[in-house]
């Protein structure tokens, strides 16, 4: 049996069909696929800015048409250029696997001298979500050691590989863009394919990388997710696409849809992802404001404070420990805690990618120079482990890393397969208040952040209280020391707002 794919025209589109037709073929021996190119509107026209496009078929007519009249049996789309009302005729037959749908930023060399001059980056983008949350993100994410960033933002067009060519040449106002901002999902892909590899490989190479955590920019509802149509009416088509389907992608897609409401801004972004612990992290934001993880469902069965175990950090000195010279050698670091930094004296080491445990040791570390590439957004470090999977950002393995934290910390990170974990501070405990003790006697909801903190205080606790730490070192460490009742959450922020 032989199927006709429809596509657009683009590599980036073709590399996305080539993978869904890969997976088909592999799920159903013997079947071939054909893949047919059609050329949509929005591949012809480069010029119109995307808000002034007043079409909402602008990237997929020509596939729809292609399709309902039977010259091609199947279309691949990127689900988030598809309308939301879709011809009667025409299923929407699979959701694949999701893939990462965090934004990058990609900037050319250059930036680091402009940055330290004060001179103004020039960004490129044509959609209005992306400007504002990059903006606000970028802020405070780019190394500076005095002022925030001075940002520009400029309309941007076209394939993937046209955009990454900007970077290297003037635009038709005679500037040249710093930084582009595009789809983590796309750049994979298309580095995954042959014929994307060869048209991105080179530009991609020189650039810095700057992955977007979606606690400070949620994306485009469906983003780095792929729709697989067929005709209602082919049953035999249908029959084949069902086992392409992901269920938990698909209940993201809806549960973003139900986030954004029916008549989001044009700023508003959701992002819903699955997740093995905590079933769904989703990330809202109006476009106005402050992006919200939203918590789970209810609150506590008991009305009751929360004892938020970092306040415990104030009753320790902290003393840093130099830096030892093999971190020379290491090709990345990641930071468990800004102390690991912040309290060094000695320079920074600038050869090494930089990844972190959030969003404020990112902020106190850009705010120091560093060039911080990316964060697990507070979810542990086992979170990086699926982006180190990620081929297009080019890390390395993780024997070649170092993680830098706390001296009692250290033997936590045995198993991690981390090449060198370094002691970068220590901390000595003061005595702790009278009015302190008698908070950690009294209450009946914990949120721990480190194993450190039970240890310190299991012996004030009540029998009767109920504990929550986020999905990574600490969870699992509450439940070898026999915690039953365990709640986790992505965040003390999320456990906070359960307990209101």
């Amino acid at each position: 049996m032989k199927l006709r794919l429809g596509t657009r025209a683009s590599l980036l589109a073709v590399a996305q069909s080539r993978l869904v037709a890969a997976d088909l073929m592999r799920l159903h021996p013997g079947l071939q696929v054909e893949l047919v190119t059609l050329q949509a509107r929005g591949d012809r026209d480069l010029k119109t800015p995307l808000p002034q496009v007043n079409d909402a078929n602008f990237f997929n007519a020509e596939l729809d048409e292609a399709l309902a009249c039977g010259r091609v049996d199947v279309c691949v789309h990127s689900y988030k250029d598809l309308p939301a009302n879709r011809p009667a005729e025409l299923h929407l037959a699979a959701l694949p696997e999701r893939e990462d749908p965090r934004d990058v930023v990609l900037l050319h060399p250059r930036c680091a001298a402009k940055l330290q001059r004060s001179e103004a980056l020039l960004i490129g983008s044509c959609s209005l979500r992306r400007q504002r949350h990059v903006a606000d993100f970028l802020s405070w994410a780019l190394p500076h050691e005095s002022s925030p960033p001075t940002l520009e933002f400029a309309d941007l067009r076209g394939a993937v590989e046209a955009r990454l060519k900007q970077l290297f040449r003037s635009r038709d106002d005679g500037r040249v863009l710093d930084g582009v901002v595009l789809a983590l999902a796309g750049l994979n892909r298309l580095y995954n394919d042959a014929d994307g590899y060869r048209a991105t490989a080179e530009l991609l190479e020189p650039l810095r990388w700057l992955v977007v955590p979606l606690s400070a920019a949620p994306t485009a509802s469906g983003q780095g997710a792929l729709a697989v149509e067929c005709r209602r009416d082919d049953a035999q088509t249908r029959a084949l696409l069902a086992p392409l389907d992901h269920a938990p992608t698909r209940a993201a897609l809806d549960a973003e849809a139900k986030l954004l409401g029916p008549d989001p801004g044009d700023a508003a972004a959701a992002t819903v992802v699955p997740h093995e612990q905590l079933h769904q992290l989703r990330y809202l934001s109006d476009g106005a404001g402050e992006t919200q993880l939203q918590p789970a469902q209810g609150g506590p069965e008991v009305a009751a404070d929360g004892f938020d175990a970092t306040r415990l950090s104030a009753y320790y000195q902290y003393q840093p420990i130099p830096l030892p010279a093999s971190l020379a050698s290491a090709r990345a670091i990641y930071v468990s805690h800004h102390r690991c930094a912040t309290l060094q004296r000695a320079a920074w080491p600038t050869a090494p990618r930089v990844w972190v445990s959030g969003t404020e040791t990112w902020r106190r570390l850009a705010a120091r120079g560093v060039w911080v590439e990316g964060c697990t957004d507070h979810l542990g470090f086992d979170a990086l482990r699926e982006t180190l999977d990620c081929r297009v950002l080019a890390l390395p393995p993780l024997a070649e890393w170092a993680a830098l934290t706390h001296e009692q910390a250290v033997d936590s990170w045995d198993d991690s397969g981390v090449g060198q974990v370094v002691a970068a501070y220590r901390r000595r405990p003061e005595a702790l208040p009278t009015e302190f003790i008698e908070a950690v006697q009294e209450a009946r909801q914990f949120f721990w952040s480190s194993p450190q903190q039970y240890q310190r205080l299991q012996h004030l606790v009540s029998a009767d209280a109920q504990h929550a730490a986020g999905p990574g070192k600490t969870a699992q460490y509450l439940r070898n020391m026999g915690v039953q009742e365990l709640q986790l959450f992505p965040s003390r922020q999320v456990w906070q707002q359960w307990l209101g």
